[in-house]
Formats: structure tokens, sequence, C-alpha cells
């Protein structure tokens, strides 16, 4: 089936909630084939052939081009955009466009909500850290101020004073305004993300992060209200693609996400979503880690619910870097409310970090639950990785995460992880091949770590409280928020 419709939400914790599909009025994102010519940076702006092709092609569906994507379009060669009619239901707007021999993917804009041991006086109450054995992996490296780590999320409270000095402040973004300031956090959530990736360690105040030492980017792409639109996540995606272009050392990004639908992963439905082929773009470059979350509703990623839902991003496939996390709890068990299947588990059950600082001299600190919480753990962890051998690809930096563990389980440890690393020869890049048709398969690559192929999926127990509920859909789809305020799972 072609038609692969979009319900989003960036993890909002939220017990009990039940929230109809929305979509903004009018838009759709589309991906256009490049035609005889290849894409080039300044075919598409104003002026180009392809930026022609894209106003005539708007013009022939009486719509109108409202953004291009053009890092996305020159590194995939399609033309990413997003058009616009006053007229078109955007579901009905986006089956026409799929229908169309130029259109290789079209969904509707889905609004999405928010969903060595340092001297740290708080650090003894980091269980996460101990857990992933990062006091070993310190033994090698505490980080490196050369290594990046893109936050797609609420922004950082780069005010907090134990965010300050890994906060990269002038390659932060704002893509829900479009600008390169005010990317600060104003929600509360990303800034507790960030600081399980990077509080500044061995600093003599509040906590450390998975690295000491890091440079982390904020891509604020959800507003204050916990409100923002699948356009922005792509732009937030497009970004990231044009640092790692640049340049820029971007080891891993860490996506918060989730979404369900009655579309199973296969490879049709996922080439026809704009969603899925920007993240492609990025997976290519092998050079950066892409980890999400694995949803907070006590389902099985890669299998469809009761309702015949899948969780997405986590039940991605075809990408031959990116990573999906469950939350255990202290016990290693897994979290009731953690959806099970993830390609790996790591701590997500009341994990102390950073939260928007208030008028206090020290950093203020709070505790919280979820995926979200999860999977920061694994996304610093790469940036360690990253910062111990800095001529690891992605894909060797994600094999050794997934080989280097010590339980059945797929139970994150990052000290086993580098040890995999340092005494075993990775390939650079997956057998699995970088065309849109090959897939990475963790049933055959990797079956010898997994229980009937299902990934990490222990005896539920422990956890934070009880499952968020979240299990009303509307329609086909529903919006399951997931990204917490605090004190809530995510």
């Amino acid at each position: 089936m072609k038609k692969f419709l979009l319900s989003i939400c960036l993890l909002i914790a939220l017990t009990g909630c039940a929230y109809a599909e929305k979509f903004t009025a009018g838009d759709v994102i589309v991906v256009l084939k490049p035609g005889e010519s290849r894409v080039s940076t300044s075919s598409v702006r104003t002026s180009g052939v392809h930026a022609m092709r894209l106003e005539s092609f708007a013009s022939g569906v009486n719509a109108r081009v409202t953004r291009k994507y053009d890092n996305l379009s020159v590194n995939g060669n399609n033309l990413f955009a997003v058009l616009h009619s006053d007229t078109k239901n955007p579901e009905e707007f986006a089956a026409e466009l799929l229908a169309n021999p130029e259109v290789i993917a079209a969904c509707p804009n889905y609004i999405v909500h928010i969903a060595r041991t340092p001297d740290d006086p708080r650090y003894g109450d980091c269980w996460g850290l101990n857990y992933i054995n990062a006091p070993l992996a310190w033994n090698t490296t505490t980080g490196s101020n050369d290594v990046y780590v893109a936050i797609i999320d609420t922004g950082i409270d780069w005010n907090n004073h134990d965010l300050a000095a890994n906060v990269d402040k002038d390659l932060s973004v704002n893509v829900i305004t479009g600008s390169t300031a005010n990317a600060l956090d104003d929600n509360g959530h990303g800034s507790h993300v960030a600081g399980i990736i990077g509080a500044r360690g061995n600093n003599g105040i509040g906590i450390t992060g998975v690295n000491w030492n890091v440079k982390l980017i904020a891509v604020k792409a959800v507003n204050s209200n916990g409100d923002g639109t699948l356009i922005d996540i792509m732009s937030g995606i497009e970004y990231i693609t044009q640092l790692v272009n640049e340049g820029y050392n971007v080891a891993s990004l860490n996506m918060s996400l989730e979404w369900y639908q009655n579309i199973a992963p296969t490879h049709e439905n996922l080439i026809s979503h704009p969603l899925w082929r920007a993240l492609k773009e990025l997976d290519q470059t092998n050079k950066t880690v892409i980890v999400s979350a694995a949803g907070n509703n006590s389902n099985t990623v890669g299998k469809a619910t009761t309702t015949y839902e899948y969780v997405y991003p986590a039940s991605f496939t075809g990408l031959n870097n990116f990573l999906s996390v469950s939350a255990h709890d202290k016990t290693g068990a897994l979290a009731s409310w953690s959806n099970n299947g993830a390609d790996i588990a790591a701590p997500g059950v009341d994990i102390l970090s950073t939260v928007l600082q208030d008028s206090l001299n020290s950093p203020t600190l709070d505790t919280d639950s979820g995926t979200s919480m999860a999977s920061p753990f694994v996304a610093g962890g790469a940036a360690l990785l990253k910062a111990a051998n800095s001529n690891l690809t992605a894909y060797q930096i994600k094999t050794a995460i997934l080989r280097g563990n010590t339980t059945k389980d797929l139970i994150f440890d990052l000290a086993a992880s580098m040890e995999y690393q340092a005494s075993h020869t990775i390939p650079t890049t997956g057998t699995e091949g970088t065309a849109y048709d090959d897939y990475v398969n963790y049933d055959s690559d990797y079956s010898y770590l997994y229980e009937n192929g299902e990934g990490y999926n222990p005896p539920t127990g422990g956890g934070g409280g009880s499952s968020s509920g979240c299990n009303a859909f509307a329609g086909l789809f529903a919006v399951v928020l997931a990204l917490p305020l605090m004190k809530r799972k995510i």
C-alpha cells in the first residue's frame, strides 16, 4: 500500500490521555523525482531549473510551494518540499499526489506534541550511569569537545549551570521560527534529555552526563506548549544533515518521538513516506547514529497492537545506523509502561537530570521516567565511543553498542561496547547496502543476541508506575502524547 499517512507526537507522557488526529490545513509534504538533471544547490533555489519545476508542478495541482528542503533534495537527488492548497483536504491531497507518477512520497503535515568517578555532588544519585558501566568507560575517555550530539526536542536551557559549558549556542537552532537564535528550552524536556547526554562532569556542581565534555546542539522543534508540526521535524533533520555535510562531527541524533498507525513497516510503505526518506538521507552519510525512544504504551516495536497499530519511528527498518531504545528499571526489568522488542534497553526509571534553571546558584535538577530518558543514554554512549576513536563510522558505533553487552536481553553496557569495538574488527558499513531497497536485518545479523528475534523483551516488572494509558485512537490513526512535563513518564 503506497499511501502512508502519519500521526505523530513527541513523547510527553500524559496518563490516560487521548488526542484526536490533527494536521495543518492545506499542507502536504511531498518528494518528487528529480527529472532528467541531477539536483544541485543552485537548481533548487529561486531561479534554478528544479525550483521552476517545483513551482510548475504545484501550479498543475492547484497548489503553491511554501517550503523547500534544499539540503535533503541535494543529498537524495529528489525534490523535498511543502505544498499548500487552499481548497483541498490534506489527506485527500496527499493521496492524489501519491497517484502522480512524478511523486515518490507524500503525507499531511501532522501536528506534533511533546511529547571515572567525578566530583559532582549528586553523581551518586545517577544510578543509570553506574548501570551502563560508565565509570569503567571513563577510564578511556570522558568525552571530547570535537564531538557533537544533536537533540530534536524543546530546546536546551543553557542557563542551567551544568549545561552551559557543553551547549553550542552558535549551532543550536529554532526550526519553528527558522531562526539561528531562540533555541532556548521553554518547556524543560529537552534540557532533561541534554543532561543525560552531556551535563558537564567533574565541575564540582550538580551531576554529570554520559559525556563530561561534548558539544550539544539544540534543535528546537516543539514550542513551550508542547506543539509542533511534522514540517518542523523535517526541518530539524535537514539541518543536521547539512551540518554533517559541512564536516561537523555529529556522532548521534537523539529523537524522543512516538506515533502509532495501522500500516506495517514494509518496503513499499516506508519509501513513500517523507520522514523516512529524510532520515535515510542522514543515515546514508554513515556519520550519525540515529537513536529513537521505543515509546511508552506497553506494546511491541515492529508488531501491531490489538487495534492493528504500529509504533513509529521505532518500527522503522531500512536504516543502517538506527537504534530504538526501551526503558528498564534499577533491577534491569522492563518498565511496565515501556514498549518492548526494541533494539536495546537503557535506564529509564527515576532518572535525575537537568531541567529549566531557577534563580538558585546551583544547577536545577529533577527526576523523570520514560523511554525518552533511556534513549539519551544510548545517544550519549555513541558520542563517547566516537570520542574514544574519532575514525569510527556510525555503523561501527551502532554495531559495538548492539554487540557489546553481556546479557541476552540486550541491556546497554557502555564499557562493554567500548571493549568490543577496541578488540574486534567491525565493517565500516552494513552489508545491507545503502540503497532504498536495502534493509538492516537484525534478526539475521544479531540473532544470537535476540530471543525469538524480538530484541529486548524480559519479563515486565519494576517500572515507575502504570502504563501511560494513551490507547484511544481516532479514525485510522491516533496522536499519542508522550514527551513529559516534570514528574511524568515520557
